[in-house]
């Protein structure tokens, strides 16, 4: 019993905390917009062969996961992005 009162407190509590900027309160993944050419970069890796030092920058801080929810990422092209980040490409 006090196993179950401590999980509805705790998410309780997490659904009452303030959220971070541009992070869903559902599932606590950042959300798409806005969308920056950092994030971009991150997510699709450099495009260009003079990028080496974007290439090393990508492997040191890799992409976030990015919030899936429908009302987030209605847009399919914010939905291609955050299924990307999740390493899904369809």
């Amino acid at each position: 019993m006090v196993a179950s009162l401590r999980g509805r407190v705790s998410r309780l509590e997490r659904f009452l905390a303030p959220s971070l900027a541009h992070q869903c309160r559902a599932c606590r993944f950042r959300h798409v917009q806005p969308l920056t050419m950092d994030l971009a970069r991150r997510i699709i890796g450099p495009v260009s062969g003079m990028a080496m030092g974007l290439l090393r920058a990508v492997a040191e801080s890799p992409a976030p996961k990015l919030c899936l929810c429908d009302p987030c990422c209605s847009d399919p092209g914010d939905r291609w992005f955050a299924l990307r980040s999740h390493g899904m490409d369809r």
